[in-house]
């Protein structure tokens, strides 16, 4: 313990007598220490700092530029501590997210992490979870100690002023440069590499500051209106773009024209592909029949093993995500504020009303605030539907969607656009067999470094996923016997998270899933075909002979404009949604729907007070179990399902002038949407 007093004694000395350079010995011995938990490895993150110093310099002076800051403080060690502690957290967080899944921490997680937290408990066991919070009790235990500890040293705000001063403009300086001489990309097409190779410091820092799209060097009024002329937009521009309350619904939509269904099936592809391993039997049997009868391709999407917002918000809104900030979730971003051109309200100009379904809670990557702003009408989660079947992890099965697909379409007179989100293949996979029947099992693996944990984890999502071509099939079969034509639209978001490597695939790589496109009582001639996930809905759309959309157009026009597509793209994307909306004539048209939740209104009609027992019996329709009792606004903590059309409270006290109420309330207790207030007035 002396020895220990000893040693804080002489780096306290240090610090008050030659603060620059221990702020620079700690910054580097810190960013070391961030690269071995980020990298899994001590002499991975050696070989880093070795091969590329240039980069690791880097990192170093952004956490030196940091760690200065605490010379504006009298109580140093403690402020030095603290900025360190926050670092040591951040790499630490990285290091546990990339044990579940490929893609790294990034700032973008923070913003959606009230939305996720109600599932870390499929991903943590409980006494993992008591030990994070132990260890973040000791932290703070420490932390209390230390500031009480820490000596007072005279405020230094000029030699404070000077480091951070100096050590930003050696940073910003080294930032220009590289990114001149081709060290630092500014478009980051692969998160997962950009991060090994520039270092977590460096694309965390740049997740923080650097989000949405940035602004062209060649962005101008002329040269959109290039583009617009290009569109053949320049009459649709005569017309400025006003706000209004409902958009232009067209009579095209008749019943002779087809429902349009996407379906995104988590983590799904066919395992058939890698080809270092044969199984028992096809895992996907059903969809490899698909993909020979009807038009299909590869899918090139924007992440692997997670990220399933991000391919939605490609196919949504047709922006290739590579032009936004490293890591970022637009769902978590732009979008919380501002509405977007999407397949939505393209399609409601050909009078369709459109739907969002997900077998998942409203709240997860924040879509119950985000689909109005993409101009959908209904969004169906989980909270809204009846009979659902669960699998072992936790999950709903796909099963679920076919009823609730088949309600959306019967709601509506017109024609439907469904969006629909599957969940089924979710991870975080099992690392013991599960019980139950093994249908599908791995006869032969020879991918490098895959152990039996890993192969048993596998089996697990091939079992899964042999459920989810069942549901395929019935889908299809249930469409079919329908009075009305569909397409039907169906992919993976991504490739699950396993240790899969690029040349393990015989598409040679990691970002790419695959799409089908199944038709009933309409034709589209067959065709493979390979594109980008932003492309995919213009795609559907040039078959259905419709272009409604900027980007539709754009996209469809992509093979005649070529050379300039993908600086078209960037331009109309930041145009869109961070410009001077030069492409809308200077005003965003799009109005932010009054979304409904679920197709079938939840409905309060009486509630019932006996006071003998104390309960409080709740009627109406539709409830779920995800129906909550609210007496004068306050959740009851243990309201019973008893029923689509009856709810119970026990152990309540109820007065005349209450007022009761329903809600549908998410695993973390969001409420979505409510029912109107039933008041006990005429309780006898």
């Amino acid at each position: 313990m002396k020895k220990l007093k000893k040693v804080g004694s002489s780096i306290a000395v240090m610090m008050e007598k030659r603060p620059v350079v221990s702020t620079l010995v700690m910054a580097g011995l810190l960013n070391l220490v961030i690269e071995i938990l980020s990298r899994h490895s001590l002499v991975k993150a050696i070989v880093h700092m070795f091969t590329m110093p240039h980069l690791f310099l880097f990192n170093v002076l952004i956490v030196a530029g940091t760690l200065s800051l605490a010379m504006f403080f009298s109580k140093r060690v403690f402020a030095t501590a603290l900025i360190a502690l926050i670092w040591f957290l951040l790499g630490a967080g990285n290091c546990i997210v990339l044990f579940f899944r490929s893609t790294p921490f990034s700032f973008s997680d923070i913003l959606v992490l009230k939305s996720v937290k109600s599932i870390i408990t499929v991903y943590l066991k409980l006494w993992q979870i008591i030990l994070v919070v132990v260890f973040v009790a000791l932290i703070i235990f420490g932390m209390v100690v230390l500031y009480r500890k820490s000596p007072k040293w005279k405020r230094r705000p000029f030699r404070g002023g000077a480091a951070v001063l100096s050590i930003a403009g050696m940073v910003t300086y080294l930032a220009f440069l590289y990114v001149s001489k081709g060290v630092l990309a500014t478009n980051i097409p692969n998160i997962v590499d950009a991060y090994r190779q520039y270092g977590f410091v460096t694309m965390f820092s740049e997740s923080v500051f650097v989000r949405g799209v940035g602004k062209p060097g060649t962005y101008s009024a002329r040269n959109v209106r290039d583009i617009a002329k290009m569109l053949g937009m320049e009459e649709q521009r005569k017309h400025k773009g006003k706000k209004v309350t409902e958009q232009p619904v067209s009579e095209k939509a008749t019943q002779g024209t087809p429902n349009v269904i996407y379906l995104q099936l988590e983590s799904f592809f066919d395992p058939t592909h890698l080809k270092g391993m044969t199984f028992s039997t096809s895992p996907v049997p059903f969809y490899q029949s698909l993909k020979e009868d009807c038009c299909s391709g590869y899918l090139t999407v924007p992440s692997f093993g997670a990220g399933t917002a991000n391919t939605e918000f490609e196919l949504l809104t047709g922006m290739n995500l590579d032009y936004f900030g490293p890591g970022e979730y637009p769902f978590s971003t732009i979008l919380q504020n501002e509405t977007c051109e999407s397949m939505a309200y393209n399609m409601r100009e050909r009078g369709y009303t459109s739907h969002m379904i997900h077998n998942n809670k409203g709240s997860f990557y924040l879509r119950n605030k985000v689909y109005p702003n993409l101009g959908f009408d209904t969004f169906t989660s989980i909270e809204y539907m009846q009979g659902i079947q669960i699998n072992p992890l936790g999950w709903a099965k796909d099963k679920i969607l076919t009823d609730q697909i088949l309600q959306v379409l019967d709601s509506t007179e017109n024609q439907d656009l469904v969006y629909t989100i599957s969940v089924q293949g979710h991870g975080k996979y099992p690392e013991e067999e599960v019980e139950g029947y093994k249908l599908v099992k791995v006869t032969d693996c020879q991918l490098e470094e895959w152990t039996e944990t890993e192969i048993t984890a596998f089996e697990y999502y091939l079992n899964q996923i042999r459920q989810m071509d069942d549901f395929l099939k019935e889908l299809t079969t249930a469409l079919a016997k329908r009075h009305e034509p569909s397409i039907l639209v169906l992919y993976g978001d991504h490739l699950p998270d396993f240790p899969f490597m690029g040349s393990d695939m015989d598409n040679e790589t990691l970002y790419q899933t695959e799409y089908v496109i199944w038709t009933s009582g309409v034709y589209i001639p067959k065709e493979k075909k390979d594109m980008e996930a932003y492309q995919l809905s213009s795609y559907v759309m040039e078959k259905l002979h419709m272009d409604n959309g900027v980007l539709t157009k754009l996209h469809q026009l992509r093979e005649i404009n070529a050379d300039t597509y993908q600086d078209d793209l960037k331009t109309l994307e930041y145009d869109m949604l961070y410009g001077n909306q030069i492409i809308y004539s200077g005003k965003n048209p799009y109005v932010t729907s009054d979304m409904q939740f679920g197709t079938k209104e939840v409905v309060l009609t009486e509630a019932l007070y006996n006071q003998e027992t104390r309960t409080l019996t709740v009627k109406g329709d539709n409830f779920t179990e995800w129906s909550s009792v609210f007496i004068n606004g306050k959740e009851q903590p243990h309201t019973i399902f008893i029923g689509p059309q009856s709810l119970l409270v026990e152990d309540v006290d109820i007065k005349e002038e209450d007022a009761i109420m329903v809600g549908q309330v998410t695993g973390d207790r969001e409420m979505l949407s409510q029912t109107n207030e039933y008041y006990m007035l005429d309780m006898p």
